[in-house]
């Protein structure tokens, strides 16, 4: 009886730790993602300066085989759009209601809900609660409605 309780000791001691890890593991995948304005299947697309860096976004024309956005999953379900091939470089919206991109600090300003809509996505920002919008020739943010400027696939 006494060999038994050991063992069974010996098992809830060893079975703990594996249950934890498997628990714990990560529960999404980040991936490239190519972002295109529905009315007018634009890309949405860094912009960059004359150093190479990017720091503003546009929308242009697209090339199926560019990906121009990393989505980083957060633990707070919110994604961060990081720039592809460039680390450390995300979308930024403020209050002002345009849109950059600036170096990755995880702020709520680089926070984005992606919100599927049945019709496409909306990228709405977690900070300043305004979604992604474009008029096919430039980006910025807008109050969330429902209307087709705001969509994205």
């Amino acid at each position: 009886m006494r060999i038994k309780r050991m063992v069974q000791a010996v098992g809830t001691m060893v079975a703990a730790p594996l249950l934890v890890l498997a628990t714990s593991a990560v529960a999404h995948a980040d991936s490239d993602v190519h972002w295109t304005h529905k009315p007018d299947n634009a890309c949405l697309e860094p912009a960059y300066n004359v150093w190479g860096t990017p720091n503003d976004v546009k929308v242009a024309g697209c090339h199926n085989t560019v990906t121009f956005w990393h989505d980083v999953h957060q633990s707070d379900g919110s994604w961060l759009e990081e720039v592809s091939g460039k680390t450390n470089y995300c979308m930024t919206a403020y209050t002002d209601h345009d849109v950059y991109v600036e170096p990755c600090s995880g702020n709520n300003y680089q926070r984005w809900d992606e919100i599927d809509t049945g019709n496409g996505w909306k990228l709405r920002n977690r900070q300043t609660g305004e979604c992604l919008d474009s008029n096919g020739s430039s980006v910025y943010m807008h109050q969330c409605n429902d209307g087709v400027y705001q969509l994205w696939y």
